[in-house]
């Protein structure tokens, strides 16, 4: 550990841009004189190795073509070389005055402590260098003034004061990583560092440019990041796959790993043992199709790592409703960065491992750009493990029994067609496949048979959902035929599998949603689905469910956001719903939550109006009195919209942009949706990457998220701890100027939670 120490020590003074002058062409003249003596005490000061700095500067030297003079009271030990030490006993600066004689470059070292190391400039030295700070001292020749004060001619150091800011990034690595492998660490955020490096060493070629004078001291740090660079990216090991779904499970059929040497593996076997032995390195992995691979690792009993860097998921965030694709990429590659997983036809492995650390390394630059880096590299490429996990688990099915449960299901089917098709016309829809008819042609059959509805009755709404809203016993019905219609397909998925889960891919909002086999669109509030679908819903034997949902989330968001008083105080204690129906002149909870959600979302009363089954002026006059009730809510949303016309942003920085398709009065309301649902995507990524973390030393896990719920599995027995710390690491996800509050349920099974 002391020798890996000092060998960092001495890189980091070879790499001094101080010492680097001396290897430069310009700025120095070919003979230097150096006072050995400033030089020693100032290595004193700071701890430094007085011979180790010597032999630098003549290494440097050396180089650069120089030939160096050390003057000082006592013989400096030199390397072989031109380089000559001088005794002497007096200042080197008096020295140079008595001489009175042109001289040339002179190093110093800590002239801010010694302003008289300055003193050479008098007699005619061509300038002099402090080793300490890197200045270059010399004369204005435009001030020239009778004590001949020197000063620093800032223009001729504008590349050396960037080459000093770019050397931060440069210890920062040397600091952190061992210098025989720069990216062993296994958590480190070496995606943001590399950036930096690069962006900072695009700075100092652009100011080098900018100044009279040969930016070799610009140039020789810059060979020195981009040698960094290729380290830290021969460090990264890329994978590409070829992956299926088979009965809810991930196959790999074939998997590439270019980690310095190539290696192909084909079969699912082998494929999942070659990426366990790339996930156990600890290097950074750029992986495709990476929510597949980490299910099946998780599946094989591998241990996961702690972030994926996906190029999929970078291009998604740099525009989520249209993820950005590099220009001029493969198809095979350009499907592979879909970050929706379609199914991938046989695909060429080695030509994907071509084009891939090049697409990264674009991705990467542009995320850096648009200030998404963090973003991408600490909150997403962080949360994905968790929801690899989540998306392998999913609900245990009990199967017992369920042919008996489809039966009853298909026999109330049947029952409803029966009513429907009976009565006055009621053949004509007898005709009709109602299951999959659109809403419009269902309503325009309902409009003939039983009569149109009156005009102002929620004009804008789909024909069949107005008559069902209106009370037509027939629309309700079909509604209801329907809502059997998909409870019976999950009963006959359910009867050919172990377990029931999805596959989760991102939205534009920050969320990520189950699509497939989603399970949010279980028909969880109909009766027969309580009664013969969601008690089949499990954990494992020997284990119990646990369910936490935030209550009220986004509207305690939007109270801390926009701090208007009226829903603040009703977010502070209770149900906030309930505290604001008399406020908004209603009896029910339910009209309150929509129209409070209707605000979020930023509809306008109209559209409002058209959500509730009552007449359009009715509704929009209650619209119109929640938005006097939270003026100031409606102030903030339009000081907002008004500031975002093109681009929004969530808490976190996950932005949305204007489409050029979409008008900057419509982006607005996409604009303050994403503020308040973008920042509640926010936190709950946070949560769940909080819960993965202090869950497994509990024997539990998350199986199961959606929307503002997650569903824990624990031993059973331990509901109750297990309960209290999912509780409180929820509601400490944030801390805002009002409660979060999250609510618990248990028991055996899904019907005990929903």
């Amino acid at each position: 550990m002391r020798r890996a120490k000092k060998d960092i020590q001495n890189a980091r003074l070879g790499q001094r841009p101080e010492i680097g002058r001396l290897r430069a062409r310009g700025g120095l003249t070919p003979e230097v004189l150096v006072d050995a003596g400033s030089i020693a005490n100032w290595c004193s000061t700071v701890g430094g190795n007085f011979e180790s700095v010597v032999a630098e500067m003549c290494e440097a030297a050396d180089e650069g073509r120089r030939a160096l003079i050390f003057y000082g009271p006592s013989e400096v030990p030199l390397p072989a070389g031109l380089h000559e030490s001088v005794i002497g006993h007096h200042p080197l600066g008096d020295l140079l005055v008595d001489v009175g004689v042109d001289l040339p470059s002179v190093i110093v070292a800590d002239v801010e402590a010694a302003p008289e190391l300055l003193r050479p400039l008098a007699p005619g030295a061509a300038n002099v260098l402090d080793i300490s700070t890197g200045r270059l001292w010399t004369y204005d020749d435009a001030e020239e003034d009778a004590d001949k004060i020197p000063r620093f001619r800032r223009e001729r150091e504008a590349v050396f004061e960037a080459v000093r800011e770019a050397q931060k990034y440069r210890e920062e690595i040397l600091e952190l990583m061992p210098l025989d492998n720069l990216l062993s660490a296994r958590d480190r955020p070496t995606r943001r560092v590399h950036a930096a490096l690069l962006e900072r060493a695009d700075q100092i070629r652009q100011r080098a440019q900018r100044v009279p004078v040969p930016p070799a001291e610009a140039a020789e740090l810059t060979v020195t990041l981009e040698r960094v660079i290729a380290q830290m990216n021969a460090s990264t090991i890329n994978v590409a796959a070829s992956t299926r779904r088979q009965h809810g499970e991930v196959i790999i059929d074939e998997l590439a790993v270019d980690d310095g040497r190539r290696l192909i593996a084909s079969g699912h076997a082998w494929s999942t043992a070659l990426l366990a032995d790339v996930v156990r390195q600890g290097r950074p992995v750029v992986w495709l199709k990476s929510m597949d691979l980490l299910g099946a690792l998780y599946a094989a009993g591998e241990p996961l790592p702690a972030r994926v860097h996906d190029p999929a998921l970078a291009s998604h965030l740099l525009d989520p409703d249209n993820p950005r694709v590099p220009a001029g990429i493969n198809a095979a590659l350009r499907l592979l960065l879909d970050p929706a997983r379609p199914p991938m036809p046989s695909v060429d492995l080695h030509q994907v491992l071509d084009e891939l650390p090049d697409v990264d390394a674009e991705l990467g630059t542009e995320l850096g750009k648009n200030g998404l880096l963090a973003l991408y590299d600490d909150d997403v490429s962080a949360t994905l493990p968790a929801l690899a996990v989540i998306e392998q688990e999913g609900f245990w099915v009990d199967r017992s029994g369920i042919a008996q449960d489809i039966a009853a299901v298909e026999q109330a089917i049947s029952t409803l067609r029966a009513q429907i098709t009976a009565g006055p016309n009621g053949r004509m829809f007898a005709q009709m496949d109602l299951r999959t008819a659109s809403d419009d042609e269902v309503g325009a059959m309902l409009d003939y048979v039983d009569g149109a509805l009156p005009s102002a009755f929620r004009h804008r709404e789909d024909r069949l959902g107005r008559h069902a809203l209106y009370g037509n016993p027939r629309a309700r019905r079909i509604e209801e035929l329907r809502t059997l219609h998909a409870l019976r397909d999950w009963l006959l998925l359910a009867s050919r599998t172990d377990r029931l889960k999805g596959i989760f891919t991102p939205n534009a909002t920050g969320r990520w949603y189950a699509r497939d086999e989603a399970l949010t669109s279980i028909p969880k509030h109909h009766l027969l689905a309580k009664q013969l679908l969601l008690p089949r819903l499990g954990a494992r034997p020997g284990e119990a469910l646990l369910g936490a949902d935030f209550s009220a989330y986004e509207p305690r968001i939007l109270a801390h956001q926009s701090g208007d008083p009226v829903l603040m105080a009703a977010c502070q204690h209770g149900d906030p719903y309930q505290n604001l129906a008399p406020q908004f002149g209603l009896a029910d909870r339910d009209t309150t939550k929509k129209a409070l959600l209707a605000l979020i979302y930023g509809q306008q009363s109209d559209t409002f109006a058209a959500s509730l089954p009552m007449a359009m002026p009715d509704g929009r006059r209650i619209f119109q009195h929640v938005e006097r009730v939270l003026a100031g809510v409606v102030r903030f949303r339009q000081h907002y919209q008004s500031q975002h016309p093109d681009e929004a942003r969530a808490s976190s920085g996950w932005r949305r942009l204007r489409p050029v398709n979409i008008s900057q009065k419509k982006f607005a309301r996409q604009a303050f949706s994403l503020l308040v649902q973008g920042t509640a995507a926010d936190l709950m990524r946070k949560a769940l990457r909080d819960l993965a973390r202090v869950l497994s030393a509990h024997g539990a896990r998350l199986i199961h998220q959606a929307f503002d719920a997650v569903v824990v599995a624990c031993p059973r027995g331990e509901e109750a701890h297990v309960g209290a710390l999912v509780k409180r690491t929820m509601e400490s996800v944030a801390k805002l100027s009002v409660p979060l509050v999250v609510k618990i349920k248990s028991g055996p099974n899904m019907a005990a939670i929903a």
